[in-house]
């Protein structure tokens, strides 16, 4: 499905300042295979594991939506994890593939809701609400609002909405138990983060017409086939870290079609390693930043950061081996600007693009890794997100922390509900954060 080429990370290709040398590779592996067998033999306990393994996911999800076709349009109310794996499947399936028009919403930006709003037609219209605690802010204050758009136009709730939350509790759970509105599992041990593979992925993706048995397959495959390769990326990344200080991540693919997975890609790595504590509640301030580039879009902005700029990164290029031949007619022989790029195709083009930045990379000693996909297809895709979620969680474990909360983000919580006088909130802090002495204005 895809190979990873680490060439482009190690001393005898970069240099040792940057690379890591294969005395370090080796040392390390042996000092941290036992954690990985420790890991292995404890992630069938890890929810995301588990969740694969369930044969009757899709029949549930078929039996639930077998009315599918009286909609014309889906539309997901959803943030963060309940959103990028959606999006990153719907990208990558291609959008002229969708049986359904589908729709994110997971921001609350009143501009682009109203834009949305005027695509609608409610009638036709399948609101997914999805929230893994059922008490999202931002989904709920979504819901809300359609809820009362199709009482106004005299529609039944109860066709319109279903719900994907917590089994047992929440806001949204206890609306569907009094009001009886359809309501689907997300595990109580699978994070937002990790759902992508749970109903909350599965479900958006067979509603617009996605095989999800071929994503489930994809992920069963690397469970089978491929965990060693989990060890050595999580391996390689940590080392890196630890050893040389490359403490930003920069996933950049040159398929457009995989731009979305690397958001998705950009919230796991960060939410889950991104922590103040560690697991004896000592302070380490642990974890490294993603960025999100795009070949060859961001050749002409932000690569000269990584050539010339702070050594402090690590790139993860992604391609496909997919090829459609598009061919360069030139009409414009007698310019040597352009006169080349006759008969050429833009594969070609791609490639060479591709090869010249990775060799740029390497030239300035900048530790780059190579994914290449034999073809995106939606099994492939299945296999990406179970390898690098559980890369994540075995990094936690080299790191030493919990990859699967995320307290640092419950203040700004507060503080919103502060400001928005939800009961029981009233943080101080509220009242500081319009402090205006230093606050300049242009005109």
């Amino acid at each position: 499905m895809f190979t990873i080429n680490y060439n482009g990370i190690l001393s005898d290709t970069i240099g040792d300042k940057d690379g890591i040398t294969k005395r370090e590779l080796e040392y390390f592996k042996q000092q941290l295979l036992p954690k990985f067998e420790r890991f292995l033999k404890n992630k069938e306990n890890l929810g995301f594991c588990k969740i694969i393994k369930k044969t009757e996911l899709e029949k549930d999800i078929e039996r639930t939506f077998n009315n599918i076709e009286e909609y014309n349009s889906i539309v997901v109310l959803g943030i963060g994890g309940s959103a990028l794996g959606t999006q990153a499947i719907s990208k990558a399936f291609g959008e002229e593939n969708h049986r359904k028009k589908l729709y994110v919403i997971d921001n609350v930006d009143p501009f682009t809701l109203d834009e949305i709003i005027s695509k609608l037609n409610y009638k036709s219209t399948l609101f997914l609400v999805i929230s893994k605690s059922g008490e999202t802010i931002e989904t709920l204050s979504q819901f809300i609002f359609f809820y009362d758009q199709i009482v106004k136009h005299n529609l039944n709730p109860h066709k319109h909405f279903i719900f994907i939350t917590d089994p047992k509790k929440g806001f949204l759970r206890n609306l569907a138990n009094e009001k009886g509105f359809k309501c689907l599992d997300v595990p109580e041990d699978v994070g937002g983060r990790f759902s992508v593979l749970s109903n909350v992925g599965l479900v958006p993706s067979y509603c617009v017409g996605v095989n999800i048995k071929d994503l489930l397959s994809g992920a069963n495959k690397i469970d089978k086939n491929s965990l060693e390769n989990v060890f050595m990326f999580s391996l390689f990344l940590y080392l890196l870290n630890i050893r040389k200080n490359k403490k930003i991540v920069v996933m950049m693919p040159y398929c457009d079609r995989l731009i979305q997975f690397s958001a998705w890609f950009s919230q796991l790595w960060a939410e889950s390693l991104g922590k103040k504590y560690g697991k004896n509640n000592e302070i380490i301030r642990t974890g490294q930043t993603p960025i999100i580039a795009r070949g060859v879009t961001d050749q002409h902005s932000q690569l000269q950061l990584y050539l010339e700029g702070p050594k402090d990164k690590i790139i993860i290029l992604l391609r496909s081996k997919e090829k459609k031949q598009l061919i360069i007619n030139n009409p414009f022989k007698e310019y040597d600007s352009v006169n080349f790029l006759d008969k050429k195709s833009f594969d070609e083009l791609y490639e060479a693009e591709f090869k010249g930045t990775y060799g740029a990379l390497l030239n300035e000693g900048i530790p780059t890794i190579i994914i290449e996909i034999e073809k995106i297809d939606m099994e492939t895709l299945g296999a990406l997100f179970y390898f690098f979620e559980l890369a994540t969680a075995f990094s936690g474990e080299l790191y030493e922390i919990n990859p699967f909360d995320q307290p640092g983000v419950e203040l700004g919580k507060k503080i919103a509900f502060t400001l928005l006088g939800k009961k029981g909130y009233n943080e101080n802090i509220a009242n500081d954060i319009e402090h205006r002495e230093y606050v300049l204005t242009c005109n």
